[in-house]
């Protein structure tokens, strides 16, 4: 049993932000094209209501629901309707939750099929379950301040199983209403919106960096930049820190270039579990840096030029063997 103090606790220390989205992106690149998922068809134009927001400032924006007809039923449980049962139904959220079930289901799915392309498909399925379980559905309910709106029977105990089932519940029926209050952009509204939700919750697993967006990081980096006099280092930029509970040690490394004007030059940053692991993701980083082109264009040249040297001497001295045998 969760109390909701500790959901509370929990999600403060999971909220999003910019920087977990880009490093979900860094980390773990969208490394197949998933097609959006078709426009769902309803039989009259959603009506548009209030925009809703979210004073959680750390949290991405909560999406609105469009239609002000819809605005009101995640957050009615069936129990406290007071109609026949299939009139409860359609007066609380109990369709819709069904709905966004399947809806949180397929975005989470896509979301770790195209990210995690080198986990087998039972270790993706963990992954799937961190992000759609109700305890976690739960705690992004407390976030946005779903519990405080929800109408659910006195008699749950607040933070019991039943509570979190609820509570999660809210949620999915929420994603729900919002792809069906917008038909034609909702799906992709609520994909982005959960894919930078989950982001933080994704970086704390710590799965390992796909090994052929990563391993040829320094190679590629190397390559581009490095050319006679030149040099890459790869310095610690602060002391590691230890993962509480996990035994495990977390490095952050820097990439630095010395050649081409440039005089211990940063490219990029990087973290990893290992040292070899952070200077891998730091030359990811700096592959991604302006300045790398812009190195790159200088090595460029001047390879250009001393390759039209070298073809110059070798046609001065293939000119003076020539003469040489001639005078002979």
């Amino acid at each position: 049993m969760v109390a909701a103090s500790d959901l509370g606790q929990v999600l403060r220390s999971e909220q999003s932000s910019d920087s977990h989205r880009a490093a979900l992106d860094r980390n773990y690149p969208n490394t197949i094209s998933l097609k959006p998922i078709p426009p769902y068809s309803t039989s009259s134009p959603p009506q548009p209501s209030e925009k809703q927001g979210s004073s959680r400032s750390r949290i991405p924006s909560l999406p609105p629901i469009e239609d002000a007809s819809l605005a009101e039923l995640p957050f009615r449980h069936q129990g406290t309707v007071g109609a026949p049962k299939i009139a409860a139904y359609n007066a609380s959220y109990e369709r819709l939750e069904f709905l966004g079930d399947a809806y949180i289901e397929i975005v989470a799915t896509r979301l770790v099929y195209s990210r995690f392309w080198h986990l087998p498909a039972g270790r993706l399925s963990q992954v799937r379950e961190m992000l759609v379980k109700n305890e976690t559905l739960a705690q992004y309910s407390v976030a946005y301040g779903f519990d405080k709106q929800a109408q659910i029977p006195p008699t749950t105990a607040l933070g019991s199983k039943v509570w979190i089932k609820t509570m999660g519940d809210v949620f999915e029926a929420y994603v729900a209403a919002v792809v069906l209050s917008d038909p034609t952009h909702g799906f992709m509204t609520v994909e982005e919106w959960l894919t930078e939700l989950w982001a933080p919750k994704l970086l704390q697993m710590n799965i390992p960096v796909q090994p052929h967006t990563n391993a040829m990081a320094k190679q590629d980096l190397s390559k581009k930049v490095l050319g006679n006099g030149t040099k890459l280092q790869y310095n610690e930029e602060r002391p590691p820190d230890r993962i509480n509970k996990e035994g495990k040690v977390r490095y952050y490394i820097g990439a630095y270039i010395t050649g081409w004007g440039w005089e211990n030059k940063y490219l990029g940053s990087g973290t990893g579990l290992s040292k070899s692991e952070a200077g891998i993701d730091a030359a990811l980083e700096a592959l991604s840096n302006p300045l790398v082109e812009e190195i790159a264009a200088v090595k460029r040249d001047f390879d250009a030029k001393a390759k039209a040297e070298r073809e110059r001497q070798g046609v001065e001295e293939m000119k003076a063997s020539v003469d040489g045998k001639q005078v002979q």
